[in-house]
């Protein structure tokens, strides 16, 4: 009996569907339709470990796994060590630091190939205290330790085959297909030419074999697999309407996995009049372009101007003189909102959003999101899909929906708010749109509460990462700026020696900066800044040349309290003094870089960063993807991969871990409007910097000297 056929026995006697099975088991919903659906599949053994929990059948025995523990490979290892092989005893103290950094019990956990493979794909040297060359290097060791039949001086390539597909793979490199599909054609074609096929052989399932074979020789994590036969998928595509490739077999075929973007398998088409309503409805209304029963803002001002002026010829000349004046002051006056306050209040009053109770372009995105998590969630589990925002407000049903999604994330690392967050999404439009009873509100608050996890300040996985910055990392960290510029500089220096072999003279440096070099800068003036204190994302990319101001060499960002969350326009500005480093820093990326960076016809750009998007062709915009470079880099040089905002919380961290008792400067620094945020968010940290000040205090109590090393 194989193992499918295992599974399905056991899925019809039970009456349960692959997906709850899956979910049952504490894994991913669709890694029993995986193992179903994809002959030869090869599932992870502690995938089947857990499935045999979950079934209390015997399924391991199903695929040819290594039987060892990695205790026990390293024991193999050290033993070809003792018979001369240092090669061997190499491999096995490398082992061995694989399952201390995993933190795998070695004594128990069984050897995978996969779980050693997805270590080193998620992380990157600084992480692991490693350079470039040594992480590689240990890699490359460790997977020859796993699969030493396997191993060979030099992986096959397509410079190892001739024929109609070496010529094949010629003809491709020197298209006009992009980079990207070229590199993706030489491993593909090796695959067919060792396996005796032509291009027109290759079908959705052989590419499906294809990938269980990059998984298994090329030392590559799922991820990274599933990536590369997409490309080739689209390889194909591209070829079969290239006029140059015409009446080679090619064809398009589509790669075997699906939308990964559709946790749940269930069509669009099952939620369509759900989604038609929102887009229609609820989208103009939170963009405040239509007011609740559907009037658009526009024709609502025309009425109102039309008005407004039939009043104009019933009043006197004074009159007039008056009105005009007051609308004047109240334009220069700073408000943060519409100048016509009296016209806000008439738009409230007639169903519209206003100012800064409209959704932006994201959060709008985000909660449509929501909105389809909910419903997919609730057709993948009940096979019942809300036909309207009325049926899925109804609390019976949203609740039903809340618990199949939150049964979906329930395997997830760190708990999630996001699903109190849909709950929220529904009863903002319940409440300011649908304008649901009052009974009907109080049970959707009280669903809010249900799905809130009961927790203050800063998430898990947040608190998880701030945990990962050490005092190597924190000064990493804090030099990162000074680290990326030397970069910087050496490439000018490498681009100035080679324009002087070549013409002749040495040109000035601010001349070889190119785009790239000038986003480079901007990622260190910019993490710089963040450092000072920790502005918000849109903050930061949305800071405008005019708000910096200078005294003497020192600069100061001012950001308007109307840009600022939770600040009136009444409220002080909140000012980010840069010091001496990060002034002449800004003041050299000011005097020539930026002018690199902006785009053909962008000299008008009004912000610090200015956008580097040529392919919209909109000008005047930020640089928005700024700071994803920026956490890029954090992970590179670091080792912690973190968010944006995590910005905010670690300058907090910082300057928590040299003094626990700093919570109210760290407040001000953050701009938080009360010391009870600050605390919420950082009394659990607080525990742990209490425990490390405890520890310290410890150790200097210690009379004996020099530490004592255990002999070993």
């Amino acid at each position: 009996m194989t193992l499918q056929s295992e599974l399905q026995s056991y899925l019809r006697s039970t009456g349960l569907t692959a997906r709850a099975l899956s979910l049952s088991a504490g894994l991913h919903e669709k890694a029993v339709t995986d193992i179903l659906g994809r002959p030869g599949h090869r599932p992870r053994r502690a995938t089947l470990e857990r499935l045999e929990r979950a079934t209390g059948l015997s399924l391991a025995h199903q695929v040819d796994f290594d039987p060892r523990t990695w205790q026990e490979l390293i024991r193999d290892l050290e033993r070809k060590r003792e018979a001369g092989d240092r090669v061997a005893g190499r491999r096995a103290a490398r082992v061995r630091w694989l399952v201390r950094k995993a933190g795998w019990v070695a004594e128990t956990r069984s050897v995978c190939r996969h779980d050693a493979v997805d270590f080193f794909a998620v992380r990157r040297p600084a992480e692991v205290g490693l350079s470039r060359g040594s992480f590689a290097t240990y890699k490359s060791d460790i997977l020859a330790a796993l699969s030493p039949a396997a191993t060979r001086a030099r992986k096959r390539s397509v410079d190892d085959i001739a024929g109609s597909l070496r010529e094949l793979y010629d003809r491709i490199v020197e298209s006009d297909l992009v980079d990207d599909l070229k590199r993706a054609s030489g491993p593909i074609l090796t695959w067919l030419h060792d396996q005796g096929l032509h291009p027109g052989d290759l079908t959705t399932d052989r590419l499906w074999a294809y990938h269980e074979y990059r998984r298994e020789v090329a030392g590559k994590d799922e991820g990274a697999c599933r990536k590369h036969v997409k490309r080739v998928a689209s390889l194909w595509c591209a070829l079969a309407g290239h006029p140059h490739f015409q009446g080679l077999g090619f064809r398009p075929i589509d790669h075997p996995f699906g939308d990964g973007r559709d946790r749940f398998g269930v069509p669009d088409a099952a939620i369509a009049t759900l989604m038609e309503e929102w887009d229609t409805r609820v989208e103009p209304w939170a963009r405040g372009l239509a007011s609740r029963t559907g009037q658009t803002r526009a024709e609502f001002i025309a009425a109102l101007d039309a008005a407004e002026a039939a009043s104009e010829t019933a009043v006197s000349d004074k009159k007039r003189r008056l009105r005009a004046k007051r609308d004047a002051r109240r334009k220069t006056t700073r408000t943060g909102g519409e100048s016509n306050t009296s016209r806000d209040d008439l738009l409230r009053a007639h169903g519209f959003l206003t100012a800064k109770d409209c959704w932006s372009d994201k959060t709008a995105q985000t909660r449509r999101a929501q909105i389809v998590a909910l419903a997919k969630a609730l057709y993948a589990t009940a096979d019942v899909a809300p036909d309207s925002l009325d049926e899925l407000a109804d609390p019976e049903i949203l609740e039903a929906a809340a618990e199949a999604l939150a049964d979906a994330n329930a395997n997830a690392a760190y708990d999630s708010a996001y699903v109190s967050s849909a709950v929220k999404t529904v009863k903002k439009v319940a409440v300011g749109l649908l304008r649901c009873p009052d009974a009907q509100r109080d049970k959707i608050k009280e669903l809010v509460g249900k799905f809130t996890p009961r927790r203050h300040g800063l998430a898990p996985r947040n608190k998880a990462r701030l945990h990962q910055f050490t005092e190597d990392r924190i000064q990493a960290t804090i030099d990162m700026s000074d680290e990326l510029i030397r970069d910087v500089n050496a490439e000018i220096r490498r681009l100035r020696d080679a324009s002087r072999k070549k013409h002749g003279r040495l040109p000035r440096a601010r001349d070889v900066y190119d785009p790239r070099l000038a986003r480079q800068v901007m990622a260190a003036l910019a993490h710089d800044i963040m450092l000072k204190r920790g502005p918000r994302s849109a903050n930061l990319i949305g800071i405008r040349l005019d708000w910096i101001s200078w005294q003497a060499d020192l600069a100061t960002i001012v950001i308007p309290a109307a840009a600022v969350k939770g600040r009136a326009a009444s409220d002080p500005d909140l000012p980010i003094p840069l010091g001496p480093r990060t002034s002449r820093l800004l003041a050299r990326y000011l005097d020539g870089v930026r002018e690199a960076a902006l785009l053909p016809g962008d000299d008008q750009n009004p912000y610090l960063f200015p956008g580097q998007d040529d392919r919209s062709g909109a000008l005047g915009r930020p640089y928005t993807g700024l700071l994803k470079r920026v956490v890029a880099c954090v992970h590179d040089r670091v080792g912690v991969r973190i968010n944006p905002h995590l910005y905010r919380h670690l300058i907090g961290w910082i300057w928590l871990k040299d003094n626990i008792e700093a919570l109210p400067q760290v407040q001000r620094l953050l701009g938080h409007r009360s010391l009870q945020t600050t605390i919420s968010y950082y009394a659990e940290i607080d525990d742990t910097l209490a425990f490390d000040s405890w520890q310290e205090r410890i150790e200097s109590k210690r009379t004996s000297g020099a530490e004592v090393m255990l002999a070993a």
